[in-house]
């Protein structure tokens, strides 16, 4: 291509984005898509068919705005319904709350269809437990540092009666943490319910998983005796116990033998058969792990 033809093609194709952006600057009457968020449903009553979503509002406005629009940013308008008397709505008598909500350059001239549908009747709510559909699998060495925490722990639902009634739950969204070894915060949305009629809230709650690393620590610990029948003596060999378990590094040092209460209970034992005894731990701090312990069982001698 010679110098001068390349000039030509410039210019040419600068004619006609000028000429393209000369039109958009226009007034043209046309049609966009308005998405419905329906506020103040009204009270002690929930929709038994899907609520009408959209409008196809007829606007008199600039090339670029249409084009705006119906590409990049959909129009989203308000319905308040708290004032709803019959089972539809004249959208007309909507149109100077409607031509409120949308952007300055727009002229509202129709709305359509001219009536929205609804089919309430009496509904009820009830709130269940949240479970949180979270997977986890903690890097070797690192485990719950505290029980994960979902807030809310309960979601209201609203719907007729008869769907609630088989309801005792709802979950959140599934969420998977693979080789975890630090603590996670964060918001986890609630599944959206199969049927639009009913309503959860809130749409989302806040997780917060409180990690930490763990490593194996070694107590003796004394074992005590506990139930021994009446106005006798008893030793019990061997008189403590070994015991291996895991710890986060934050208790580590607190954790102490004092910590432990490991007894010989004789409440069960039938003094006429054998010398042995069990042995069993009776405290333990929430926050061991894998615990594991020797002797499971003691000789005792009575003495009368």
């Amino acid at each position: 291509m010679t110098r001068n033809g390349a000039i030509f093609g410039v210019c040419l194709l600068l004619a006609l984005v000028l000429l393209f952006l000369n039109k958009l600057s226009r007034k043209y009457i046309g049609e966009v898509k308005a998405r419905i968020h329906y506020i103040h449903l009204p009270a002690g009553k929930v929709s038994t068919t899907p609520l009408p979503r959209e409008l196809d509002l007829y606007v008199e406005t600039t090339g670029f705005k249409l084009l705006w629009s119906k590409l990049l940013k959909p129009v989203d308008v308000e319905i308040n319904l708290s004032a709803l008397k019959e089972s539809f709505a004249v959208t007309s008598e909507m149109r100077s709350s409607i031509a409120s909500q949308l952007s300055a350059g727009y002229s509202l001239i129709e709305i359509m269809p001219d009536t929205l549908h609804f089919t309430f009747e009496k509904g009820i709510s009830k709130k269940v437990p949240l479970v949180a559909d979270i997977l986890i699998s903690f890097r070797k060495q690192f485990d719950f540092m505290e029980p994960m925490l979902v807030k809310p722990d309960s979601v209201k639902i609203s719907g007729p009666e008869n769907m609630l009634d088989s309801i005792k739950s709802w979950k959140t969204e599934r969420l998977v943490f693979e080789q975890l070894d630090k603590s996670a915060q964060d918001d986890i949305a609630l599944v959206s319910p199969k049927n639009p009629i009913l309503i959860v809230e809130p749409k989302k709650a806040r997780y917060t998983i409180p990690v930490e690393e763990y490593t194996e620590k070694t107590l003796e610990v004394e074992i005590q005796k506990a139930n021994v029948p009446g106005g006798k003596d008893v030793n019990i060999y061997p008189n403590k116990a070994k015991l291996i378990f895991r710890v986060g590094l934050s208790n580590y040092e607190h954790v102490s033998a004092e910590t432990f209460k490991v007894v010989a209970d004789f409440s069960g034992a039938d003094l006429n058969k054998g010398n042995y005894v069990s042995v069993k731990i009776e405290r333990v701090p929430s926050y061991i792990k894998s615990l594991d312990y020797t002797p499971k069982s003691v000789e005792y001698i009575l003495y009368h």
